[in-house]
């Protein structure tokens, strides 16, 4: 597996390309497809027990919201611009399968609904964030999971990314906005229990983001919040999509966290816009952050090799997304 690593942003942040292998025949993704980009009814769904198995003292937050709708309609829904979504609940069930199988002690799986602005957002940013209280604070648990509509925009010079809730209260707070320059973003993570985040949204890691710096600002003093994947332009809502999801889960027990998700996950198709899987590792220098994404796995964090002061973005070189610019080489 050849690599080939470029530096495109000065001091504490680079990015860095992957070489893929070449496509694989069952790739397929077929011609209906949902952006999950600008692209409820059912509050919280237990997939499987909110209690897993006892043992790891491993937490994680699996979230997702297929329905969204009219704020001022009956049921609310955010984001009346958005397109319902179909396999949200298929890819959690799968991701929350996995860490059962794993042990997990707590596995919270809200849906639709369930999934609101407030258990994102931070105290230290926003009067309504609850991110710090258990069960449902995602920085109370180690790992989260999201699958919802996203985006990444520049207000004002101000680079962020954000997704969509699938509650629209408080005060219509269904954006919740992460990775933010210039300004305070919604979120901080890892000054509770957190360590990795996975975002099934589009432009959920956007290079041109990155390079402004944003997404160093997801980390706060001595943040343990080390790993987040996500997409460099669209991201599809399909079964081509969710059987790579779980190609991807195999083999992530206790290495290639992050090396896979780019591997597995980017798709480089000459007859259509591309998948453009993207990972940002926070860590004290360049050889821990490297050490992370090839050595962390869902049981192993990788405790020793996170820190701050250094951001890398991990991508698929030659990659070529809508709602993105193509990837260098």
């Amino acid at each position: 597996m050849n690599r080939k690593i470029s530096q495109t942003a000065a001091l504490a942040a680079c990015s860095v390309s992957i070489d893929l292998p070449g496509r694989r025949d069952f790739r397929y993704r077929g011609t209906n497809r949902r952006w999950l980009s600008l692209l409820s009814i059912s509050g919280f769904l237990f997939l499987h027990s909110l209690a897993a198995y006892a043992g790891t003292g491993m937490e994680a937050t699996i979230a997702y919201v297929n329905l969204y709708g009219d704020p001022a309609g009956s049921p609310p829904r955010c984001c009346s611009s958005c397109d319902d979504v179909s396999w949200g609940d298929n890819f959690a069930g799968v991701f929350a399968g996995k860490l059962t199988d794993l042990e997990y002690d707590s596995i919270i799986t809200p849906s639709n609904a369930g999934v609101d602005h407030d258990e994102w957002a931070d105290k230290e940013t926003n009067s309504h964030g609850t991110d710090h209280l258990s069960p449902y604070g995602v920085d109370t648990t180690d790992v989260f999971f999201i699958y919802a509509h996203g985006a990444t925009d520049n207000e004002g010079g101000a680079y962020f990314s954000r997704f969509w809730a699938g509650d629209p209260s408080p005060e219509n707070a269904c954006e919740i906005r992460y990775g933010e320059s210039g300004s305070f973003p919604d979120v901080y993570w890892g000054d509770g229990d957190l360590e990795y985040g996975f975002m099934k949204s589009c432009q959920s890691l956007q290079r041109e983001t990155f390079l402004q710096d944003a997404y160093d600002s997801l980390t706060i003093g001595q943040s343990q919040f080390k790993l987040l994947a996500g997409w460099h332009g669209n991201t599809y809502d399909s079964m081509f999509d969710y059987l790579a999801f779980t190609f991807w889960l195999q083999g992530v027990d206790y290495n290639g966290i992050g090396e896979d998700w780019v591997l597995e996950l980017s798709d480089i198709n000459p007859d259509e816009a591309d998948n453009c899987a993207t990972v940002v590792v926070h860590a004290a220098n360049e050889a821990d952050a490297d050490h992370i994404l090839y050595y962390g796995g869902l049981l192993d964090y990788q405790h020793g090799y996170g820190g701050n002061g250094f951001s890398k973005l991990y991508y698929a070189e030659g990659c070529d997304p809508a709602g993105g610019n193509p990837l260098p080489d």
